[in-house]
């Protein structure tokens, strides 16, 4: 009896003190967690302050075209979308697109500071995602207003420059993890 009563206090001591370790992975498992939401957070907020510093992001409509979404405005704006095939087929040039709209942006010092393999994949990821968003805000805003006329021709010249860019900003991303082994889903670009 002496035997089994010792050896039900061991289980009883060790139920306790695997529940105090649980409890204790369970606690630093949430703290882990709160620091990854906090980093996240603060990643998001400087990647934009990033991209309005380094790309005129914020002041995109009071601008000289100095900043690659500044310069993505202008072209934009005063981009033509009421086009005939003969129009279209100028206007569709790759070699146009890739002066006019991607060089501009690939030419950017963000660009140029990526390029060079200073941030880690995942820090490219937020930056490519802050600028395609910024991107699309800024063609959904000069599209709403109304003040463009499109046809069928001119809507295949939009999404086509839409697709360079956003080819430009996945290309930003996957050459970023080319170094490490890690796998980077592009899908929110």
């Amino acid at each position: 009896l002496v035997e089994e009563c010792l050896q039900d206090e061991g289980v009883a001591d060790s139920s306790v003190r695997t529940t105090g370790k649980s409890s204790m992975l369970a606690f630093a498992r949430d703290e882990l967690a709160s620091h990854s939401r906090s980093y996240e957070r603060l990643l998001k907020q400087r990647v934009r302050s990033l991209i309005t510093d380094w790309c005129g992001a914020d002041d995109v409509f009071d601008c000289d075209g100095r900043l690659c979404l500044q310069n993505l405005r202008l072209f934009i704006e005063n981009e033509e979308y009421n086009l005939d095939s003969a129009s279209f087929k100028t206007q569709e040039s790759e070699e146009r697109l890739e002066v006019e709209i991607i060089g501009p942006v690939r030419t950017s010092q963000i660009f140029i500071e990526v390029g060079q393999d200073k941030c880690d994949a995942a820090v490219t990821l937020q930056m490519a995602e802050a600028m395609s968003w910024k991107s699309t805000e800024i063609i959904l805003d000069l599209l709403f207003r109304g003040d463009k006329a499109f046809n069928d021709w001119g809507a295949m010249l939009l999404s086509k420059q839409v697709r360079m860019l956003q080819n430009l900003y996945c290309g930003l991303v996957l050459d970023s993890t080319k170094a490490g082994a890690t796998a980077i889903n592009t899908a929110s670009i």
